[in-house]
């Protein structure tokens, strides 16, 4: 922000059409920063929980997206974080017509699973990658991360410690 402020002040001073692009650069910059950083720690994540998270998730995106399960239990808040993010990284790394996030605890264990069917023949082409970094922060609070594809389905299910 401080970059932009003193790009528009040098541009006062000296126009120019190189600061023009620059500040639309950095503009842009900005904006996909705030889309990102939205996306991966929502308000209704800190405040209200993993249910709300999701439910705004679903409400903004661009496929349809059934969401079961949570029902306004709270988690610690490193299990709902990971948990938002290993939904959010899924829907975004692979292309899906539709998908469905359901979360279960189970002596101690919250389970979130997405899955979701294809949208065209080479939506899992480079399925592992990404999985490294979603396998290390699930690992990180002592849970297991799964990802399945089976008959053309993807299904990714993150097993998580809740007594953190």
């Amino acid at each position: 922000m401080a970059l932009l402020l003193k790009l528009r002040l040098a541009l006062a001073r000296h126009p120019a059409p190189e600061l023009v692009w620059a500040i639309a650069e950095v503009g842009a910059a900005l904006d996909e920063l705030r889309e990102i950083a939205h996306g991966l720690y929502p308000a209704a994540l800190a405040e209200d929980g993993l249910e709300a998270a999701l439910e705004e998730l679903r409400e903004g995106a661009d496929i349809p997206i059934r969401v079961s399960g949570a029902q306004g239990r709270r988690w610690s808040s490193a299990v709902e974080t990971t948990a938002y993010v290993v939904v959010v990284e899924t829907l975004r790394t692979r292309r899906l017509r539709s998908a469905v996030v359901d979360v279960t605890e189970s002596d101690g264990v919250l389970s979130v699973c997405v899955s979701g069917a294809p949208d065209g023949p080479d939506a899992f082409a480079g399925f592992g990658d990404g999985v490294g970094g979603l396998n290390d922060r699930v690992g990180a609070i002592g849970g297991d991360l799964r990802l399945d594809v089976v008959a053309g389905a993807l299904t990714v299910r993150a097993e998580l410690p809740c007594g953190l």
